[in-house]
């Protein structure tokens, strides 16, 4: 899990499985399937990020914290959404969340939805030795939603 090159190597494998039209990999011997690797752990394989060290540098805190959807992702199996996090757009795991399945079944979610979370943050230390922060959504707590705009029908008029 460490080996950059071998990480690399199996993101090479499974990236075409991240896109339209795949939906798994399978691994064949003797016209029988030894390995399957479906398109949820193909995600969850581009994701690692290969600078870092897989130890943490302390143990994860947990904080109530405010989060503002920056960028939105239609797959109920993405496991990672992009937030407005104070002044930053930070990446966070949503996979322990119904955050994307709520989206969907609500028909949309828009930048600038806010959630209010128990935020996990955990610090690890990059092969570069830079301290980067790791975030994990545990919990909603409160769902905020933007006002929707509303499309005007063909023959409809401002105020009518």
């Amino acid at each position: 899990y460490k080996d950059v090159k071998a990480i690399k190597s199996i993101q090479n494998i499974v990236k075409p499985l991240t896109e339209e039209g795949y939906n798994k990999l399978e691994f064949e011997y003797r016209k029988k399937v030894t390995e399957e690797v479906s398109k949820k752990e193909a995600n969850d394989i581009m994701s690692i990020d290969v600078d870092l060290i897989e130890e943490p540098e302390e143990e994860p805190q947990e904080i109530t914290a405010l989060v503002k959807v920056y960028s939105p992702v239609y797959d109920v199996d993405a496991s990672v959404w992009r937030f407005e996090y104070g002044d930053k757009h930070e990446y966070m795991d949503v996979s322990e969340t119904e955050i994307a399945k709520k989206a969907i079944e609500r028909g949309w979610t828009s930048v600038d939805d806010i959630y209010r979370v128990r935020l996990e943050i955990t610090q690890v230390t990059t092969r570069t030795g830079k301290i980067k922060n790791r975030y994990k959504i545990k919990e909603v707590l409160e769902f905020r939603q933007v006002n929707r705009p509303k499309q005007l029908g063909l023959f409809e008029k401002k105020g009518d």
